[in-house]
């Protein structure tokens, strides 16, 4: 099978979706199926096989984002070059704008991944676009013409249903991670306390990590500021903040202004390579975050064997399950609480622990090329069978 992935964000970027769509497309292609990827240029990539790139121009200044400057006649002649089977878009925008078009013009199996909830994200769009850009009815007006769409979570598809056409067809299909790739080595105890002392935390300490954009949408400064009272009253409790983003400047002043900075320990961006030794030097994860699709940094870290606490949301369930293999919590104020409790409770974290390995073993990219594939053949064959009716 011949697929055209469209997305507005991809290499040299590494976030989430660029993760889940390499993992996609290593693992279909191992099946004997040909990936195309269409995408922006930006600056440092670097040329690739069956990577077609746009010219593009930066999306305000607080972001990585690019938006493509596509031509469509561009576009309709690769798909018919390629001899394309199948387009499946990865974004709402220029790109996914894009492959929607040309499928429909082409008459192709069409399939639409919702990987991000835009209703969080407003602070990122230039004030002058925010007087046209609502989420509602952007968002609507893209999704009409998709039969079928992919949601990674429940919280997905009860955002995007509405929004879409009647009769569309949803899969739930969560996110996987590499199991392999991820941990390529198990470290050793010596290696553990050596990576722990490398960014400033002692045998005796307690460690929390959050992984991820440190942008509002993920809510760190409400994370940081719950935990503050916590980190105050008990010095060997420290949190590390792995990745980085515009909140950056403004989180450090926090945590210094708090007397905080050998407590807080801020990392910066950090190679998804290296990432296993950090979750792997931490003893519980955190998040307040409310503003995810399905996280790959929850899986990642219960591949890890962390126990995960967070904020009560949709997008967690069923991997965090309350009790099991950590807490759900209705406020921010109450992720201090079960993670001091955790901290305390070694016998707890140790089956909390336990668990979350168990729970990430459903989430591989193996599973998720084999649900994304399998959704594929059941698009084709509608496809087929509805142009025949025609």
């Amino acid at each position: 099978m011949n697929v055209a992935i469209f997305v507005d964000s991809y290499l040299p970027i590494i976030n989430g979706v660029v993760t889940s769509i390499n993992q996609l497309k290593a693992g279909l292609e191992e099946e004997g199926n040909t990936i195309h990827i269409f995408t922006v240029d930006m600056p440092g990539a670097q040329p690739q096989d069956r990577v077609h790139r746009f010219p593009s121009i930066k999306f305000g200044k607080k972001t990585g984002s690019m938006i493509g400057l596509v031509s469509h006649r561009r576009v309709v002649r690769s798909l018919r070059e390629l001899k394309i089977d199948l387009v499946h878009t990865h974004s709402e925008y220029s790109l996914g704008w894009a492959g929607k078009r040309a499928a429909l013009e082409l008459n192709l199996p069409l399939v639409h991944t919702n990987h991000t909830l835009w209703q969080h994200y407003t602070h990122y769009v230039p004030w002058f676009l925010l007087l046209f850009f609502k989420v509602e009815k952007t968002m609507g007006r893209f999704m009409r013409g998709f039969k079928f769409v992919i949601a990674p979570s429940v919280k997905a598809e009860a955002f995007y249903r509405p929004l879409s056409d009647p009769d569309a067809t949803f899969r739930i299909i969560p996110n996987g991670v590499d199991h392999q790739g991820f941990v390529t080595a198990e470290l050793t105890s010596d290696e553990i306390e050596a990576q722990r002392a490398a960014v400033g935390v002692g045998p005796d300490d307690r460690l929390a990590m959050f992984a991820g954009r440190i942008g509002p949408e993920k809510r760190v400064e409400q994370l940081i500021t719950a935990l503050i009272p916590l980190l105050k009253r008990r010095s060997n409790f420290k949190i590390i903040l792995v990745g980085e983003g515009s909140s950056l400047p403004h989180l450090k002043k926090l945590t210094r202004e708090n007397g905080l900075e050998r407590q807080v320990i801020f990392t910066g961006f950090v190679n998804w390579t290296q990432m296993h030794r950090f979750y792997r030097a931490s003893q519980v994860f955190v998040t307040a975050s409310v503003s995810e699709v399905h996280p790959m940094t929850l899986i990642e870290a219960a591949i890890a064997g962390l126990p995960l606490v967070a904020r009560d949301d949709d997008a967690y369930k069923p991997l965090l399950s309350d009790g099991v293999n950590g807490f759900l919590t209705a406020s921010d104020a109450g992720i201090a609480e079960k993670l001091e409790r955790l901290f305390d409770d070694e016998a707890l974290r140790v089956s909390f622990s336990k668990a979350s390995f168990v729970r990430s073993e459903a989430y591989t990219a193996e599973q998720h090329v084999k649900s994304v594939k399998a959704f594929y053949d059941f698009i084709r064959l509608s496809s087929r069978n509805y142009l025949h009716s025609l």
